[in-house]
């Protein structure tokens, strides 16, 4: 038996159905072409304004070649007798086409909108670290600004101290070379 996903495309429109071809309903008349390798024939569904949702079978070589005749064409479903019933199912056709167009587009927004959310992610987080950093910056200057008050004055202790040595050592230095 011929595959049924590519069944259910008419030939005159090239696009996809509206509706998955239902497997069931998969029975080819005749069984082979009429070609010289006998093919197994092969079951489309007609879209066309003047044959809607008209099945036939053809050669699965019809398509391929359209200078070749391959003669086997034959409706497998009689005609539809009414013209509103065309219609109808033509404007279903149309409307299950806009509403697959409409998921597709929903789809592709949510893609969109998935990947901007990724990206605003990202930046929070960077942004968090930053933080973090700023914060322990805070932190560390807090504490030399209570280290400061602590001690009472503007330097450390231990500088002041040591640089009164050094001026002390300097005085005497200076003092030596006056009594020399």
């Amino acid at each position: 038996m011929a595959s049924t996903t590519s069944t259910a495309c008419s030939s005159h429109q090239h696009e996809p159905p509206p509706v998955p071809f239902d497997p069931e309903y998969y029975n080819p008349t005749p069984c082979n072409c009429l070609c010289p390798d006998r093919k197994m024939a092969i079951q489309l569904v007609s879209w066309t304004p003047k044959n809607p949702v008209r099945r036939y079978t053809v050669c699965p070589n019809r398509y391929k070649n359209p200078n070749d005749s391959y003669k086997l064409f034959e409706w497998n479903d009689p005609e539809i007798p009414s013209h509103f019933q065309k219609v109808t199912l033509l404007q279903l056709k149309a409307k299950v086409t806009s509403l697959v167009n409409q998921i597709v587009s929903l789809e592709a927004q949510v893609a969109q909108m998935d990947e901007l959310l990724k990206w605003k992610d990202a930046s929070i987080t960077n942004l968090q670290a930053e933080v973090v950093k700023k914060v322990e910056k805070v932190k560390t200057v807090e504490k030399v600004k209570k280290k400061v008050v602590k001690n009472g004055c503007c330097f450390p202790n231990s500088l002041v101290v040591f640089s009164f040595v050094v001026f002390l050592i300097a005085c005497w230095c200076s003092l030596k070379l006056n009594d020399s």
